[in-house]
Formats: C-alpha cells, structure tokens, sequence
C-alpha cells in the first residue's frame, strides 16, 4: 500500500469515527422531548395494541417519568412508588 493511500484510508475511517460521535451527541440531549414524543405518538397510533400487548408502554411511561424526574432536580428513587422502603 502506497503511502498516499494509506493516508486515504485513515482520513475516510477517522471521518467515519467523527460523524459517529457527532451524531452520538447531538442525539444524547433531547431525551426527554423525544421520549415525550414516542409514547404520546404510540397512545394515540395505529401500533396501540401491539405496544400493549407486549407491555411496552408502561415500561416507557416510567422511563419518560424518571427523566421527567430527574430533569426537575426531584430524585426518581425518592419520588417512585417502586422504591419506596419497605
């Protein structure tokens, strides 16, 4: 391999590994608003009965429910009724 190639392939894959962490990061932030978005889109959508059958929108409420949490400063181990002590 010429070194010219070389050079190539090295500036293809680290572009590859910088539009990687890119886009990690700017998908990281809005969690919360997209969480949001998914379960109120999977209530009122056509895949209502699929998503309860398996159980999946519960499961997605509190996730939605810790995130709204924490970002409000409340801690979700305190404020859930599941860890209460027992």
């Amino acid at each position: 391999m010429t070194p010219i190639n070389h050079l190539r392939r090295i500036r293809f894959w680290l572009s590859i590994f910088i539009s990687g962490l890119f886009l990690s990061g700017v998908t990281a932030f809005p969690l919360e608003s997209e969480l949001h978005w998914l379960v109120s889109s999977l209530r009122a959508g056509s895949l209502l009965p699929f998503v309860q059958a398996n159980h999946l929108l519960p499961c997605l409420e509190r996730v939605e429910a810790a995130l709204s949490a924490v970002a409000n400063g409340i801690d979700f181990s305190i404020a859930s009724p599941f860890f209460a002590p027992v």
